[in-house]
């Protein structure tokens, strides 16, 4: 198991002002859509209740932290 931080920071760099579905472990992006219905459309449905929907703020407008706990 990776306990490491994910970079959101980096990993959502190429999304700005985008909605994104990240994976449980916030490692990846699974979808990304202009709208929460485009993100949504292109996740198989059985997955659909384990992923974390956002939308991306531009970078330069707000800094994101999220504290995880095991």
């Amino acid at each position: 198991m990776n306990l490491k931080k994910p970079n959101l920071g980096k990993l959502l760099m190429p999304y700005e002002e985008k909605w994104v579905a990240l994976s449980p472990d916030r490692r990846r992006v699974v979808s990304s859509g202009d709208t929460l219905k485009e993100a949504e459309s292109k996740i198989n449905k059985k997955d659909i209740e384990s992923v974390i929907f956002m939308k991306v703020p531009p970078s330069d407008t707000v800094s994101v932290h999220i504290n995880t706990y095991a």
